[in-house]
């Protein structure tokens, strides 16, 4: 009886087991292309996308990536413009990104890994070499389960996801022409060659002309010259310097493309509220201004001086003084610095 009870226990969960293995391989047909795709643009092992978007997403059938498309755990952070969606995680109803389709998150994915300098260092390792990147990630905090980086291996291991990695070179033989590409403030870029279709070069980058209008700051697509800097991931909020004179007549959305700066955070640091044209000889600011610390006034005692006198110099009471610079008693010292204002 015994026997057949643990029989029968068995038998109800093999079938789960099946199912998730189904779904995984489901997962890998429809999603391993983008990987592919990604590793291409970005340079991340197409094993080691597809292995975290198993994990993070339940191969796609967890509640987060069925309720925001988010299939890789990205949280919202600072500098997410989109909407996000509350999911308790490390910490209750914390907030996550929300996409329109699951591409846009294996795109949010490769831009988020290549934009963050504490994962630069991955962008080293060999693209084949997906246990050094597994591992990495986990010391550079992608996750914070102690075996994030045992669960990565044993995914790209048990169904052979290594062999994706080796899939880029087929690609880039099939792939559509994509232009000449460059980076500004550490932002991939395309410089753009007219004889290639805009539609053509979005499709070949996996965007669509509304994100690619987005990442540089324009509504129409229309207005991109031949040699202009398309920016193909979002442009950065900082670029290492705090201002600078222009020489020339200029604007801030001529700025904000020479420089990889987002223009909204250029008119903020600016006290700006839209675009306009620059005069030789402005001063434009690159980050934010601090304000300077009003410095407290003070007093230095000479010979003779005494808090009563000093006091009165500057139409205080003694007590008032006293009080601001904590004394215990009248006694004054030559070269001690009291403290007059606030």
């Amino acid at each position: 009886m015994r026997n057949l009870l643990l029989i029968l226990s068995l038998s109800s969960i093999l079938p789960i087991f099946a199912q998730r293995d189904e779904d995984i391989k489901n997962y890998i047909e429809q999603y391993k292309t983008i990987a592919i795709e990604e590793m291409v643009q970005f340079g991340i092992p197409a094993s080691i996308t597809i292995a975290q978007g198993i994990h993070e997403s339940t191969a796609g059938k967890s509640k987060l990536a069925l309720n925001s498309n988010n299939h890789f755990g990205i949280k919202c952070h600072n500098d997410w413009l989109g909407s996000g969606y509350k999911h308790d995680d490390d910490r209750p109803q914390e907030c996550f990104r929300v996409y329109e389709k699951p591409e846009d998150s294996y795109r949010d994915h490769s831009v988020f890994l290549r934009s963050r300098n504490w994962y630069k260092f991955l962008f080293e390792l060999n693209k084949t070499d997906y246990k050094s990147w597994a591992y990495g990630l986990k010391k550079a905090g992608y996750a914070t389960n102690p075996k994030y980086a045992d669960i990565i291996i044993g995914l790209i291991e048990k169904y052979r996801l290594a062999d994706l990695d080796k899939a880029d070179s087929l690609l880039e033989r099939n792939s559509a022409p994509c232009g000449t590409f460059s980076s500004v403030n550490g932002c991939r870029v395309l410089i753009y060659n007219d004889s290639i279709p805009l539609e053509t070069l979005c499709r070949c980058n996996g965007l669509s002309t509304s994100t690619l209008c987005l990442f540089n700051d324009i509504n129409n697509p229309q207005t991109f010259k031949k040699g202009d800097y398309l920016f193909i991931e979002p442009k950065r909020t900082s670029c290492g310097f705090k201002d600078l004179v222009v020489n020339e007549p200029t604007s801030f959305y001529a700025l904000s493309q020479k420089f990889g700066l987002q223009l909204s955070a250029l008119l903020r640091f600016n006290n700006e509220k839209k675009d306009r044209q620059l005069k030789p000889n402005e001063k434009i600011f690159f980050a934010e201004r601090t304000k300077a610390v009003p410095q407290k006034k003070t007093h230095l005692v000479t010979k003779g001086e005494s808090l009563s006198s000093i006091s009165k110099k500057y139409n205080l009471t003694a007590t008032y003084v006293r009080k601001l610079n904590n004394l215990t008693s009248e006694r004054l010292y030559v070269g001690q610095r009291l403290i007059i204002s606030k």
